[in-house]
């Protein structure tokens, strides 16, 4: 069966109006791209079946919400957020947001793959990230933070890092601090400077 309307026509089995030229009401408040794929662009669907004098049914009353449009747009940023991950790591960076109040880290797979760590987000103490600078490098990369917090300026500062299997790799960070509803909250990106750095010190020797 093929439904109609004045600008569209559309397969009715694997729809919910199948259900109701069988002669049941049909009511899903919600959910129903997922329960029936033919219907992608519906969210929500109300449908009555419409019978003449004998009562055989001869029609659907349906109303629908549509959320077509919400879908393009939902599609339309996870296709930005996988251009973003995949341009982050094809220059081999991360990003990473710090809350100072708590002291806790979000930090992308992008940068956990920087430090040597299983490439998926996490939500850690910053002292976790902190385990993993070079211990020479360590303190200097606390105050920097501290100072980027506390004096509202921009951070940007060079360290290495250590990673589980002892190699150690070269990271550029640089992030700045935001105000927020629950206080101010910092953003930044680390990128892998390695290369660059064994240049200049091949130059310097």
């Amino acid at each position: 069966a093929v439904g109609s309307a004045p600008n569209a026509e559309w397969t009715l089995p694997g729809t919910p109006c199948e259900d109701v030229l069988a002669g049941n009401l049909c009511h899903h408040p919600a959910g129903v791209a997922e329960k029936f794929p033919n219907d992608p662009g519906v969210e929500s669907y109300l449908g009555v079946p419409l019978r003449d004098a004998g009562g055989r049914v001869t029609g659907v009353l349906a109303v629908s919400y549509d959320i077509t449009d919400r879908t393009r747009a939902e599609e339309a940023v996870r296709r930005g957020e996988e251009r973003l991950r995949l341009a982050l790591a094809a220059a081999r960076m991360g990003i990473w947001t710090l809350d100072p109040a708590t002291g806790t880290q979000l930090r992308d797979e992008n940068l956990n793959r920087l430090l040597g760590l299983p490439p998926v987000d996490t939500t850690q103490p910053f002292d976790e990230f902190l385990a993993h600078v070079h211990a020479d490098d360590r303190d200097a990369v606390r105050a920097a933070f501290v100072a980027s917090v506390t004096e509202r300026r921009p951070l940007a500062t060079e360290f290495r890092v250590v990673h589980p299997d002892g190699a150690v790799r070269w990271l550029r960070d640089q992030g700045d601090v935001f105000p927020g509803a629950d206080g101010p909250r910092m953003t930044g990106a680390c990128a892998d400077v390695t290369e660059r750095r064994e240049a200049e010190d091949a130059l310097r020797a």
